[in-house]
């Protein structure tokens, strides 16, 4: 296509490359790209046939098109296969910025000399994958890419991969906990973050440091403590009328499904009826979760299968993550799920311990804890648990469960080695 296709002199020949790549819009909308470059050939719009061959005229008034016209078709011959090469190296969806770099690689045009730090390779890969990852994962990468340009920032410091270190590491570090206030769990997301980057970073060979990988490079994990429901406060939630409330009543329906079926708040959006089968006398649920894509089944609860009934095998569609976490602390606290927790945590380096009312820390995540906790303590295996919730771990799993000292005595009081 033509710069300037309404001139009367000589203008520029643009090559325009579309092959499906695409982003999301704020909406969630596909938003399509394509790649623009230009030929380096230039001609009068009046000897330009425009669609569907976007070529020269064959004019004697323009002798040369013949000539300049092989040039485009073997420029068009380059670009399909600089495209293919990339595909078939095992990138199946390559940037417009990725292939035109390789474009002009292959037709000996200088590429710019753009310097490769950490932030532009964080950004770079966030819009390569952005369309493929979950919202969630995406968010991540966001929140995690705007500290490290905040702390960049701060210490006006470029960031080289090389920068990556542990003297990195504890400054990061007194950025975030002790100037920011952020708890140390908090930072260790971000670290965890980081780390996946730099392993990416160097299977592409943008850097031959691994610092990142040293012992003192450690994703912190405090134990701070989190809540679970008891089998007896999850059915006073159920139990509470809600009918004047429509919007709460679905929340909390959808939050006590969850409690018996362990599934995160991301795959429930994602039930039908074709989820449900039977097996004999039993009921089971089966489905691909949307995190880890695995495929999990779930013998159902009576409660679960009320739930499902009630909506007609279509359960509502599912509000926002917040949204939701502020109805369930309403709703629990109508319930009179009001015990008195302490929470204790670092924050700006040092132990700070909370008071709460249990229904203030209820978040749609409590369900998921719940039902491990509740299946340990009813006796299921462990590892039966985790086929379910998807931990890997028994370790792990272990740090999942909240159960307290007594709920832990009382489970193995009857236990032989402590009545023979």
């Amino acid at each position: 296509m033509l710069k300037k296709p309404k001139g009367a002199e000589s203008t520029l020949i643009y090559l325009f490359f579309h092959f499906g790549f695409s982003t999301l819009d704020s909406n969630g909308k596909k938003k399509y790209a394509s790649l623009k470059i230009s030929t380096g050939e230039k001609v009068k719009p009046k000897f330009w046939n425009d669609k569907p061959v976007y070529r020269i005229k064959e004019t004697k008034a323009f002798p040369e098109f013949s000539e300049m016209n092989a040039r485009l078709d073997d420029l068009e011959s380059k670009i399909m296969t600089v495209y293919r090469r990339i595909v078939n190296d095992g990138e199946p969806y390559p940037t417009p910025e990725r292939v035109k770099d390789e474009f002009e690689k292959v037709i000996g045009r200088k590429a710019k000399d753009v310097r490769v730090g950490v932030v532009n390779f964080i950004e770079g890969h966030i819009k390569e994958i952005k369309h493929l990852r979950s919202e969630n994962t995406v968010k991540k990468y966001n929140t995690t890419l705007n500290h490290l340009k905040d702390y960049s920032a701060s210490r006006g410091k470029w960031l080289d991969f090389t920068d990556i270190n542990i003297r990195f590491y504890n400054d990061f570090h007194q950025y975030l906990v002790i100037e920011k206030k952020f708890s140390d769990n908090t930072f260790g997301k971000y670290i965890a973050t980081l780390k996946g980057f730099m392993n990416m970073a160097f299977e592409n060979r943008l850097t031959d440091s691994q610092e990142h990988k040293h012992s003192k490079f450690k994703v912190l994990k405090e134990d701070v403590d989190k809540i679970y429901l008891t089998v007896d406060e999850i059915r006073k939630i159920y139990e509470y009328d809600l009918s004047d409330n429509k919007s709460r009543e679905r929340v909390r329906d959808i939050f006590v499904m969850e409690c018996y079926l362990g599934l995160r708040f991301s795959d429930m959006s994602a039930l039908s009826s074709e989820n449900f089968y039977n097996a004999g006398k039993n009921q089971f649920l089966k489905i691909k979760t949307i995190k880890t894509e695995e495929t999990v089944i779930i013998p159902i609860h009576p409660i679960v299968r009320e739930i499902f009934d009630k909506y007609e095998n279509n359960l509502p569609s599912s509000i926002s993550n917040q949204k939701t976490n502020d109805h369930l602390k309403v709703i629990g606290r109508k319930a009179e799920i009001l015990d008195e927790v302490k929470v204790t945590k670092t924050v700006g380096g040092k132990a700070v311990t909370t008071v709460f009312a249990k229904c203030d820390l209820i978040t749609t995540h409590t369900a998921r804890r719940s039902f491990a906790s509740n299946a340990y303590l009813a006796g299921i295996p462990a590892i039966s648990i985790m086929k379910i919730t998807g931990h890997k771990g028994e370790q792990s799993f272990l740090r999942y469960i909240r159960i307290s000292p007594e709920e832990n005595a009382t489970k193995i009081a009857g236990h032989p080695f402590f009545t023979s």
